[in-house]
This record gives C-alpha cells, structure tokens and sequence, in this order.
C-alpha cells in the first residue's frame, strides 16, 4: 500500500515559489527604505521634521503590508504561486555585478575627476533603473520595464536641474533622486501584494 502522505524529509515543491513571491516585494520594500533614508537625509528646513515622520510611518506600512501579505501567500495553492513566480532565466548575477560596477565607477568618477559630486544620486538612480529592463526579461515580469522606465525619467529629470538649473531647491539632488525612487520601488512592492490572486482553473 503507498501512502499519500508526505515525507517529513522531503521538501515542498512549492516552496521556492511561495518563497519568491513573498521575497520580491519585500526586496523592493527593504531597498525602497534605503532610498528613503537617502532623500530624507537630503531634506532641510522647516519641513524637515514633517517629511522626517512621514517616511517613517510610509516605511513602515510599506514593511507590514509586505509581511502580511508574505505570510498569506503561504496559504495560497502552489499552482496559484507558480504562476504568479515563474522561474527567472539565467543571467541575474552577471546583472548585478554589472550594475554594481557601473554605479561604483560612475560614482567614483562622479566625485573625483569629474567633480560632479551632486549627480551620484542620479547617477545610481539611473543605472539600477536601466537595470530593470534586462531583469523583466529575467524574471518574466513586464511591469519591472515599468519601474525601470520611470526611474531612469526621475534620473535624467535630476541631472537636467542640477546641471542646467540655477540655485535648484536646497538638496534637491538628494532628496529628489531619493524620495522619488523610494515612491516608485515601493509602489512597485505593494502593487502585486495587493491585487486579487488568481483562482487555480480546474
């Protein structure tokens, strides 16, 4: 007789796919607070302390509507996961480690021999923006081109008013790059948690 019931040593096969599901929006949630900090840092001024608070509690119902949703995915059928986190191609590490090259020698010649310190923000900005194109085809999601898209308009709106734009609001080239981004990757973050899941078809 063959008993139907799974071994303990054996793995779920649909682990890997709740796993993605709940990790991708909480990536975007985590590097989403790491450019809020960026752009709060950049804010001066009576206003400070108001947007000081207001990141703090965007951050923080960005993080709990994440978690929240990770735990439920965890109910949700493996079919329903699996089409919601298909396996990403191959390519992603080399990706990374280009665009962690491209911003650190961007930047370092940002502050260096270019003298162009304020453009690193927007520099950054644009590169992990453009690197949202290739990573959609990746992951099989198109709305990273999105992402990807408007990151790199917010960059080159950055770089255009430093550059070309006299006595630019005080530290617009930090909280501009910084709070814009933080808005976009967590929009990104919450707009798969939050629409409807899919009925498995029978």
């Amino acid at each position: 007789m063959t008993s139907t019931e799974p071994r303990a040593d054996r793995p779920d096969p649909s682990s890997s796919a709740r796993s993605g599901c709940a990790i991708g929006p909480l990536v975007g949630a985590v590097f989403g607070v790491v450019w809020c900090a960026i752009g709060v840092a950049g804010v001066h001024g009576r206003h400070a302390g108001a947007v000081r608070v207001a990141a703090v509690l965007a951050a923080a119902a960005v993080l709990v509507t994440v978690l929240v949703a990770g735990r439920r995915a965890v109910r949700v059928p493996a079919a329903v996961r699996r089409a919601e986190s298909p396996a990403p191609r191959p390519g992603f590490v080399p990706l990374i480690v280009v665009q962690a090259v491209l911003i650190g020698v961007g930047c370092g010649l940002l502050n260096g021999a270019l003298g162009r310190p304020r453009l690193v923000f927007a520099w950054t900005a644009l590169v992990v923006g453009a690197h949202f194109f290739p990573l959609s085809r990746t992951f099989r999601t198109p709305g990273l081109r999105v992402l990807g898209g408007a990151m790199v308009l917010l960059a080159l709106v950055t770089g255009f008013v430093v550059l070309l734009v006299p006595d630019e609001p005080e530290g617009l080239w930090q909280w501009l790059p910084g709070l814009g981004t933080a808005a976009l990757v967590w929009l990104a973050a919450l707009l798969p948690v939050l629409r409807p899941s899919p009925q498995p078809t029978t």
